[in-house]
């Protein structure tokens, strides 16, 4: 009995079943003792275990192994959890880089001809294309080809007083109000003024007005209660942690990725990240983990970014990649860059 329900549960996960993985299978159950071990499973069948399922016996063997270097992580960790020269951060970072590197293994595919390349693309046609992350605002949807895409870093960028969070943040509302949901981290202006933003761009009602509280008027305030209620459903994750590393936000990102369903993350903003240490091109050491971010959740990730002052310099005013802050990092790893740029700031 014991060993059909073993049969069963591979059936069911539409797995190989022959002598290897029923084992296995039992094993995972913690009964494979109890029915005689592997040497009873074996004298049920005469046939000669065949390699027709090597896929999953190989699979087996590289589970086993990822566990074994799981272990050893483990150990390496511990080790040096206890000596007192090693900094926490340090620590870290190094951990998860090792889990990473061997997630990065377990999840590498090998090389493909072209011929292969070609099939999935013409099987892709055929298929519905997978939905995008809207940004809220129709005209760049459509610039972008229908929003935000999946697995790719996009860069926010402007001078100071250009708008950037406020944009950035009507972006979050409008896109959750569409059904969108989004993960933000919002390390520059915090709780309090991000909700103010929030609010302001729900009712039309000025931040300066909101923030004054008791003196609002009766219309704003029944506007502010009946905007609760949208308000509060939206489905937007938030974060408001100042100067997180890259291992931090990556977590972050993951657990509200698996608990929430979030479909991007909108980060403000890149300087207030903590790089990796000892790094020589901090600026490209940030970029290029939230690449990585982005790829390995399979979601957007959107990064506010400072422009220098060259734009100042120039008579129209108008935003280049150029004037991106360490342009070199950010122009390579950005698949994206778009600029938030207000001319009536500069009288034009």
């Amino acid at each position: 009995e014991l060993v059909f329900e073993a049969i069963e549960a591979l059936y069911e996960r539409s797995h190989a079943i022959d002598l290897l993985t029923v084992t296995q299978e039992l094993r995972s159950m913690r009964v494979l003792e109890d029915i005689g071990g592997a040497f009873y499973v074996s004298q049920l069948t005469n046939q000669v275990a065949s390699s027709a399922n090597v896929e999953y016996h190989a699979r087996i063997v590289q589970q086993c192994w990822a566990k074994r270097e799981v272990i050893r992580i483990a150990a390496q960790v511990t080790r040096s959890g206890y000596e007192h020269t090693e900094d926490v951060f340090d620590l870290i970072d190094g951990a998860d880089n090792s889990l990473q590197a061997l997630t990065d293994v377990l999840g590498s595919r090998g090389s493909l001809t072209i011929a292969q390349v070609a099939a999935e693309f013409m099987e892709g046609l055929e298929r519905d294309p997978k939905p995008r992350h809207s940004t809220g605002l129709m005209a760049l949807d459509k610039q972008l080809g229908g929003g935000w895409t999946n697995g790719e870093l996009a860069i926010l960028a402007g001078r100071p007083g250009m708008g950037k969070t406020s944009a950035a943040l009507s972006m979050v509302y409008s896109s959750a109000k569409a059904g969108h949901a989004t993960g933000l981290f919002s390390m520059e202006i915090g709780q309090e003024r991000t909700n103010l933003r929030m609010v302001s761009i729900g009712t039309g009602i000025p931040m300066a007005v909101l923030s004054r509280g008791k003196g609002m008027s009766a219309d704003d305030l029944k506007a502010v209660h009946e905007h609760h209620g949208i308000y509060s459903k939206l489905p937007v994750v938030c974060n408001f942690s100042s100067a997180l590393t890259l291992s931090e936000i990556r977590s972050e990102a993951r657990r509200m990725k698996r608990a929430n369903k979030v479909t991007a993350i909108l980060i403000d903003q890149l300087g207030w990240i903590l790089p990796p240490h000892g790094v020589r091109d901090p600026v490209g050491a940030i970029t290029r983990g939230l690449k990585r971010i982005a790829s390995d959740l399979d979601i957007p990730v959107v990064v506010l970014h400072q422009l220098s002052r060259a734009t100042t310099a120039r008579a129209d005013k108008v935003p280049q990649l150029t004037d991106l802050r360490e342009s070199g990092a950010a122009e390579q790893d950005a698949q994206v860059v778009v600029f938030v740029h207000r001319p009536e700031y500069y009288n034009i």
